[in-house]
């Protein structure tokens, strides 16, 4: 797939970044960074200058076809990269990156005089400044925020970030019981208390002033839950005691909770088949709750606008991955985080009594 990358030059590529290190193995790779080019004479596509066709023919024997130069009225280098997940690109890796990353840009700038525009998207905004200058050796502007022309002034692509409300977080520490069972609990109190509302729904409609079309869909967004765990073996328990803490409770009022493990021991097809009931779960109309327990394995391109409601059972290990995980749930609609610390662990207590400046730290 690569060697028709290369011989085909197309004008979007898609690839992972370790696939900078073939600039030390890989010839052709220069094609895609603006190097001079020819076109083999059999129509098997571009090859570097004065370099020979390798493509393979149908007998498994190359073509070995020299070229003819091509002088294309563009420039087959890119004019702009964009990064994902900026963020992970740190520590050792960082600094590999960081070799390729300024190599290949000055190696391209060597062919056609130009720079790349670079665009990345990170979820650690605090520090974004000094990770580009490690990486692109390039000044930084953040968006969305103040206009490079300076504050004030309207311009159609920066803009000031509104103060509305995204995430609302909760820290707790459980008393006398493990954080388990708090947030086994705390799935069972969420859903007695939806189902209280959709009792009499007029009666709060009146006392909330929010109208009855509007309070249905407001309800809709906050009956999706997940969780979030450390360990595989706490995604089990949650499984394991549902029914004896939430469930067997739940019926009594009509209700239950319908629930569903990501982790890393599913496979890709079972994964895309979760994401997809509980993005077609109606959750307007049901009684039956879709409530999510996961690892880390959620933190990373599994994007469901309908969960609005999370349980952190502990704080993750490191701030990049409590990032990447809170930001599942709040995604359009206003996002309720409840995180239970555990009791007897140093660290979880120093996060509990700084929660409110940590928060700030990171928003």
């Amino acid at each position: 797939l690569q060697r028709q990358i290369y011989r085909k030059l197309p004008t979007f590529v898609i690839s992972t970044v370790d696939k900078m290190a073939a600039v030390g193995m890989q010839r052709k790779l220069k094609n895609l960074f603006g190097g001079l080019i020819d076109r083999c004479t059999d129509g098997h596509g571009y090859i570097p200058r004065k370099d020979k066709c390798k493509y393979t023919l149908s007998n498994k024997k190359s073509c070995e076809c020299e070229g003819k130069p091509v002088n294309l009225s563009y420039s087959t280098a890119p004019r702009m990269i964009i990064q994902d997940e900026m963020h992970l690109i740190r520590e050792a890796f960082g600094t590999i990156d960081s070799h390729f990353e300024t190599f290949l840009e000055v190696m391209s700038h060597e062919f056609t005089g130009k720079y790349f525009k670079n665009i990345a998207m990170t979820a650690t905004i605090c520090g974004a400044s000094d990770q580009v200058k490690e990486l692109y050796n390039k000044k930084t502007l953040v968006f969305p925020g103040d206009s490079p022309e300076g504050k004030g002034i309207k311009d159609f692509f920066f803009y000031k970030v509104p103060d509305n409300i995204q995430r609302v977080m909760v820290g707790l520490t459980p008393n006398m019981r493990d954080n388990q069972y708090a947030s086994l609990l705390t799935l069972k109190l969420i859903v007695e208390y939806i189902a209280a509302i959709e009792k009499d729904k007029e009666n709060f409609s009146k006392n909330t002033e929010i109208e009855l079309p509007n309070l249905n869909t407001i309800l809709s967004f906050y009956k999706a839950y997940l969780t979030y765990h450390g360990k595989i073996s706490d995604v089990n328990g949650m499984s394991y005691f549902l029914e004896a803490v939430v469930n067997s409770k739940l019926r009594a009022i009509g209700y239950s909770i319908n629930k569903s493990l990501l982790t890393a021991a599913l496979s890709v097809d079972e994964i895309k088949e979760i994401i997809n009931t509980i993005n077609a779960a109606d959750t307007l109309n049901t009684k039956d709750i879709p409530v999510s327990f996961a690892t880390s394995l959620v933190g990373h391109g599994v994007d469901i606008d309908k969960w609005n409601i999370m349980i952190f059972q502990g704080v993750p290990r490191s701030t990049a991955e409590y990032i990447q995980a809170l930001s599942r749930v709040g995604r359009k609609n206003v996002g309720l985080i409840i995180n239970w610390f555990y009791p007897n662990r140093v660290r979880d207590q120093s996060y509990f009594q700084n929660f409110k400046e940590y928060h700030d730290i990171l928003s």
